[in-house]
This record gives C-alpha cells, sequence and structure tokens, in this order.
C-alpha cells in the first residue's frame, strides 16, 4: 500500500477543491463510470460519501453527456383537421 492510502487527504464536500479533485480523476480515467471514480477518488481522499459527487461531475461533464445522452423524441402527429386531409384534384385551389 502507498503511502496515499494509508493516511488519505480529507475532502471538505462543500469546498471548491473536492469538486475540481474530483474532475480531475475524472479527466484522468478518461470519462469512465461513476464507480470507478469512487474507487479512484478513495484510494487517494477520504470524504465521508464520495459517491456523491461523482455522478454531479459526470453530469456537468460534456464529454459524458453527449456519450450517454438520451436519444431525441419526436412529439406524436397531431391529428390534422379535415380540410386539410381532403382528396381533391390538383391546382383546383389556385386562385
Amino acid at each position: 500500500m502507498t503511502t496515499e492510502m494509508k493516511h488519505p487527504t480529507t475532502m471538505i464536500s462543500e469546498h471548491p477543491l473536492t469538486k475540481l479533485l474530483v474532475t480531475e480523476s475524472h479527466e484522468k480515467l478518461k470519462n469512465q463510470g461513476v464507480q470507478d471514480l469512487v474507487c479512484d477518488v478513495q484510494q487517494r481522499y477520504w470524504k465521508k460519501n464520495p459517491a456523491n459527487i461523482a455522478p454531479e461531475v459526470r453530469r456537468t461533464c460534456a464529454t459524458c453527456r453527449r456519450k450517454h445522452a438520451k436519444p431525441f423524441k419526436y412529439d406524436y402527429t397531431r391529428i390534422l383537421p379535415q380540410s386539410k386531409t381532403t382528396m381533391i384534384a390538383p391546382f383546383k385551389l389556385i386562385g
């Protein structure tokens, strides 16, 4: 075990440096999943609940948002009025 594992640095949840360190770890892992990020953070730092900040970092990462985005869904087609769907001869209503 390394010295970092034996004596990890304590992280405060609300501190901006915590988010920066977790973001750096996320980029170092090349945008892997939340569990990998939590494991890497726990090896080097001590935080009361590291699983809380990992999903937040993944949500704010532009690469992860693009990679794990839900597909676009079109709205259901609305019912057209009868006047728009009646069969008439071409160019009949040109005036």
